[in-house]
């Protein structure tokens, strides 16, 4: 008998579409029928699952619920809108399974007592809990270890354009004079510490190592002092698929000195090391393994050492770039996602069985 599950989030975040056409396969393959509902409209042509999208205001979640009346809600909790209050209380009173996938803290202020208290209440009342990694589960109480799943966070790697253009080639192609790349990519936000590697950059000397920037949201201040930097270039936000990936591929290391989050996955598959500093990140950097495929360094002087260390360091190059490899496809591949997701359903229904013959 097929089961039908609604996975619900607020924000429907453009690289997740890509893994529910694969998780709407996934699915299908074990008799659970996929429905997606968030509040972004999207092109016929991305989705291969069953979507659905509106405001995401309580009645249109309720609406949206009844409508399909599904088993299972897994619920991508935004704990700042008032409306995901209303609708897990609703969903509570009406018997419906939660899954709850967040976090399970708040990961740039995990000791904050009033967050605490929220994320605890979601923990212990949800029927499931899905987290982004295992460093999560330190914040997990023991009564609710055996109700939570890790479903590792990642992108769709298999969506990936095949690149066979060697590093050199492709450097020429976009017209990149450096022989050594150090690459930031992301939404320029002040907690990546964008101003670090900027620092860092005025300071090195060698004009065959050069730091290549994309991303959104640059600061007029940064990008003026950019613009008078010989070793920098700043290529604004780039959102196709073919040039963001070769871009990634003819550098050679990574390097968000502030918060990292999913830019380590797609670094790490194409062999880029990632070097950043010991501040709060997000539950990606359980892929970063200190000194096998990258390093977190304590400051911003040590950063420097270790950027420096390993572009003149050929050899360890290529072993840090080999185990980075490694370790995304080992432990950040879509199917493993996909199997936490399953874990956390099968542990439902194993519950529902076992207080049905109770």
């Amino acid at each position: 008998m097929t089961k039908r599950v609604l996975l619900v989030s607020e924000l429907m975040l453009h690289y997740r579409v890509s893994l529910y056409n694969l998780f709407h396969t996934y699915f299908r393959s074990n008799q659970i029928e996929l429905h997606v509902f968030s509040d972004k409209k999207l092109e016929d042509t991305q989705i291969q699952f069953n979507y659905s999208h509106g405001e995401f205001r309580y009645s249109q979640l309720k609406r949206t619920t009844l409508e399909l009346r599904p088993d299972t809600v897994i619920f991508h909790w935004n704990p700042y809108n008032l409306a995901s209050w209303s609708y897990w209380l609703w969903l509570k009173n009406r018997g419906i399974k939660i899954v709850y996938w967040s976090h399970g803290v708040s990961m740039q202020n995990p000791n904050n007592k009033l967050k605490r208290m929220i994320y605890a209440y979601l923990r212990f009342s949800a029927d499931s809990i899905l987290l982004y990694s295992k460093n999560e589960l330190k914040y997990v109480s023991k009564r609710n270890r055996q109700k939570t799943f890790v479903a590792n966070n990642t992108i769709n790697f298999f969506d990936f354009p095949k690149i066979t253009d060697s590093k050199e080639e492709l450097r020429k192609k976009h017209s990149f004079k450096f022989t050594k790349i150090v690459l930031f990519v992301g939404r320029i936000q002040k907690r990546k510490r964008l101003d670090v590697i900027i620092n860092i950059f005025r300071d090195i000397k060698d004009m065959d190592t050069g730091l290549i920037i994309v991303g959104s949201n640059m600061p007029k201040a940064i990008e003026e002092t950019i613009e008078r930097m010989t070793n920098v270039i700043y290529l604004g936000p780039i959102y196709d698929k073919l040039k963001i990936n070769e871009i990634f591929k003819c550098s050679d290391v990574f390097c968000i000195p502030g918060t990292n989050g999913l830019g380590i996955n797609q670094a790490m598959y194409w062999g880029l090391p990632v070097l950043t500093m010991n501040v709060h990140h997000s539950p990606e950097i359980v892929y970063l393994k200190n000194g096998k495929n990258g390093y977190i360094a304590e400051d911003e002087i040590k950063l420097k050492e270790k950027i420096v260390e390993i572009l003149n360091n050929p050899e360890e190059l290529a072993l840090l770039s080999s185990q980075a490899t490694k370790t995304i496809l080992e432990e950040a591949s879509p199917l493993k996602m996909f199997q936490g997701f399953m874990r956390a359903l099968q542990f439902l229904k194993a519950k529902q069985n076992n207080d049905q013959v109770a």
